[in-house]
């Protein structure tokens, strides 16, 4: 299955302290502070924090079973998801303002 987001797509992102299941969230990676991930969120814990996967089912990916829950505050609602046109010209956009999955294209 090909991945959902590409060297090259954008995405648009708002910051929000409320995250639920299935929301695509930019956050950073709790050991390396200048570097943002793109993810999927698995589950919400009550003490705000919450569990995010990536979709890749590759065991190399890196998520929340590597480094734990982060911290819901702080963290980006993706909006948007945008790529380069096929055809090189303009771009196609998503809207995400609701959770999507692979399937939805």
């Amino acid at each position: 299955m090909a991945p959902l987001f590409l060297d090259g797509d954008g995405v648009v992102a708002i910051r929000s302290n409320r995250a639920t299941v299935g929301q695509l969230r930019v956050a950073q990676h709790p050991f390396e502070p200048s570097r943002w991930l793109l993810k999927r969120v698995a589950a919400v814990h009550p003490d705000h924090k919450m569990q995010l996967l990536s979709d890749s089912l590759d065991h190399s990916a890196v998520d929340s079973r590597q480094f734990g829950n982060v911290d819901v505050q702080g963290s980006y609602r993706v909006l948007l998801h945008f790529k380069p046109a096929a055809s090189g010209r303009g771009i196609s956009i998503r809207f995400v303002l609701r959770s999507y999955s692979r399937n939805s294209e």
